[in-house]
């Protein structure tokens, strides 16, 4: 892979196992297209949170996964159920340096 997508989300407090629960409930609808490198929760630091790494061949390649996910009738539905319980959503396209492992 050589982009990396990082997606972290605040939740509103209490909804992290909501969350979780239906992420997880749509993942393998999403895997089709693109799967995850990991998914986190955060545990020190902004509490609420989950964080998500997503490996492409390029932002080419970045853009045609999510395009046919959120074409994807069981991914578009969760996606609709996910957001009502983010407060902030952040996403940042990350290039391995030359000596970084995941490159």
């Amino acid at each position: 892979m050589s982009v990396y997508e990082l997606r972290a989300y605040r939740l509103y407090p209490g909804k992290l196992a909501a969350w979780m629960a239906l992420f997880q409930a749509g993942l393998a609808a999403r895997e089709k297209y693109s799967a995850p490198v990991g998914v986190w929760s955060v545990e020190v630091g902004p509490l609420n949170s989950v964080v998500h790494l997503w490996g492409y061949r390029d932002s080419n390649h970045r853009a045609e996964a999510r395009k046919a996910a959120l074409g994807d009738p069981v991914w578009k539905e969760t996606v609709s159920k996910l957001g009502p319980l983010m407060q902030v959503m952040e996403s940042k396209l990350l290039i391995p340096t030359g000596f970084s492992p995941l490159k």
